[in-house]
Formats: C-alpha cells, sequence, structure tokens
C-alpha cells in the first residue's frame, strides 16, 4: 500500500485559508485530499447550505466531470430526505453504500452502481463538514474498494470535517474580511499574548491553544497526534488563523466562531449548541471535538439540557431536532450574518 502523499494536517491548515476564493478554497481541499488516503480514484468537495428545509448545492469543484453531473441530478431530484441522509447530520464520515444500507436502501436499487461504472469506481466516501444548521463544506472521494478509509483514519477525517465547517463558518462571517479586524486577541506563535481586544477572551486558554497547534504543525508525521491537539475550536468560541505582518512575522489571531444555536428560554447557550450537534446525529466525541470541550464537560451539557428539556434518551432529543436549530438558517437566511 503505498504512502500518502501529503498530511493530514495539510488540510486542517486548508480549511483557514480565508485569503482564498471559494471555488480555489474547494480545489485546494479536494486536491489534497487526494494525498492522503490509498485507493482514491477521483475526488470534489462542494458547500452545502439549507434553504426552505431543503439542503442546497452551492459552489462546487470536481475532478471527474461526471461527478458533478451527479452531484446536480442529486440535489436537483432527490427527495428532502434522501438529502438530509447524506447531508444533514454534522461530521458525518461515511460510505455512500453504508449511509443508504442504515436506512434500508440497498444501494443496487439505485442509479448508482451504473454511475459508478461508468467513472470506474465502487463506492464514494464523504466528510459532512458543515454545522448543526447544515451550512458548511462536504469532502468527497470516489473509490477502487469497498473498504474505503481505515476506521483511524475515518476518525481524523471527521476532526478535519470539523475544522472545514469553522472556516466555513469563519468565512461567512468575515465576508471577505481579513481576521485581524475582527481579533479579539492576537499571540506570537511562542503563546506570548500581544494584544487582547476582549477582556472576556481566556488568554490563558488562547496561548495553551497556540502552543498545541504549534506542536501539531510539528508533529506531521504522526498525523493522529497532530489532530488531536489541534481542536475544532478554543473553549468553544474561538478559532487561532495565521496572521502575517509586512515584515513576513507571523501571528495568530483568536476569532469568535461560535456555532449558532437557536434562542431557548430553557436552555444556556452553550447547552444549547451542544444539543444541536447531538440532536442532528453527531457522536459526543466529535461534538467534543468541533467545540473544544472535554467529553466530561460535553455530558455535563448534555445531561442538563434533556433535564431541562424533559428528555430522557438520545432518541428523544434527536425528536426535537427541529427545534433545537436556528430558525433563521433554517429558513435559508443569506450568508454574512454575524455572530
Amino acid at each position: 500500500m503505498t504512502r500518502p502523499a501529503t498530511s493530514k494536517v495539510d488540510l486542517v491548515e486548508l480549511a483557514y485559508a480565508l485569503d482564498r476564493q471559494p471555488q480555489q478554497w474547494l480545489h485546494d481541499l479536494g486536491a489534497t485530499l487526494r494525498g492522503t488516503i490509498p485507493g482514491i480514484v477521483n475526488c470534489y468537495a462542494f458547500e452545502v447550505s439549507r434553504v426552505a428545509g431543503r439542503v442546497t448545492l452551492g459552489e462546487h469543484w470536481v475532478e471527474e466531470p461526471l461527478v458533478g453531473e451527479q452531484l446536480r441530478k442529486t440535489f436537483a431530484e432527490a427527495s428532502d430526505e434522501l438529502l438530509d441522509l447524506f447531508n444533514g447530520a454534522p461530521l458525518l464520515a461515511k460510505m455512500t453504500s453504508a449511509v443508504l444500507a442504515e436506512a434500508g436502501i440497498s444501494i443496487s436499487t439505485t442509479p448508482l452502481p451504473a454511475a459508478y461504472a461508468a467513472m470506474g469506481v465502487v463506492d464514494q466516501f464523504a466528510v459532512s463538514a458543515t454545522d448543526p444548521s447544515g451550512r458548511g463544506a462536504v469532502l468527497g472521494m470516489s473509490l477502487d474498494n469497498h473498504d474505503g478509509p481505515s476506521p483511524e483514519d475515518r476518525v481524523m477525517l471527521a476532526q478535519i470535517g470539523a475544522h472545514v465547517a469553522a472556516g466555513a463558518r469563519l468565512r461567512r462571517r468575515l465576508g471577505g474580511r481579513p481576521a485581524i479586524d475582527e481579533a479579539d486577541a492576537v499571540l506570537r506563535p511562542s503563546g506570548e499574548l500581544e494584544h487582547l481586544d476582549d477582556a472576556t477572551a481566556p488568554s490563558e486558554l488562547l496561548r495553551e491553544a497556540v502552543a498545541r497547534v504549534e506542536r501539531a504543525r510539528s508533529r506531521r508525521a504522526d498525523e493522529r497526534e497532530a489532530l488531536e491537539l489541534w481542536q475544532g475550536l478554543v473553549a468553544g468560541q474561538w478559532s487561532l488563523v495565521d496572521h502575517f505582518e509586512g515584515s513576513g512575522r507571523r501571528y495568530y489571531v483568536a476569532v469568535c466562531n461560535s456555532t449558532q444555536a437557536a434562542a431557548s428560554r430553557a436552555l444556556t447557550r452553550r447547552e444549547a449548541e451542544v444539543v444541536a450537534y447531538l440532536a442532528s446525529g453527531t457522536s459526543t466525541k466529535a461534538t467534543a471535538y468541533a467545540l473544544g470541550l472535554d467529553m466530561v464537560t460535553v455530558r455535563g451539557y448534555l445531561r442538563s439540557a434533556m433535564a431541562k428539556l424533559g428528555v430522557r434518551t438520545r432518541a428523544e432529543l434527536i425528536g426535537l431536532r427541529a427545534m433545537l436549530l436556528p430558525p433563521e438558517l433554517d429558513r435559508g437566511e443569506a450568508d454574512g450574518e454575524q455572530p
């Protein structure tokens, strides 16, 4: 088995490449993904959002034109339920055949085998790099085998999805403005605090996060350790983004980039953010990673929120998904909302 040509840490860094236009950003993500997993025949990347309750296709890049035709046809003709099946759960990282099988659908009863045969592939694997709102991006690969990425690679790809979702959210919020314009704090790569604009920003946690990111960047040979070090957010609220001065000196800027949560009189903001992920089908571990919180903290928010909502099981919580998502996003508000 050949060794991947690029590091998965490269994909995390690309997630925060805010200076690239959407099409170039998607191209670079897809092209870099190509070298990280054995058995890939072609890659694709596309943006998704939710308009009037339906998952919709946005900007997209495909390596194989037939994949582009497949995407456009699927989003135009598939039912809302089918689109939700593939794109509704944040940080989903699964084979297409497995997603269908879990829904009781045999892939042989769909048009996909014929489409795959035309492309010379046997299955596809995709990562939903989205928020609970359904907005973000999807990274996909067409494969020459039925096995797909290894279990370890699937965990890492879901972690990458958390960063791509954070990057997509940050791109929408900044609307093309430099991240430095919205910085709550500026830190040196050493972790030294250069500037603190928001007194509520946890300077010690930010310093520790910068140190972890620097360690992750120096450990590209050990991708699993690097991705564990570089969490999706800092304390559930901040993204760390590179900023270069004219002299070439590099800094980290901490920008508020928390996920949107439905306004609730019953839940705190953090409880609402946690249950929005969990009610969408995201695992507790993936939720903790995306928010940059530890598992014990996430479980505590979950227990508290479930008690307040009067539900006892995760299934009952999933049944409340519609009320736990931000309604203005579900109605398909325009991009560029402010936090």
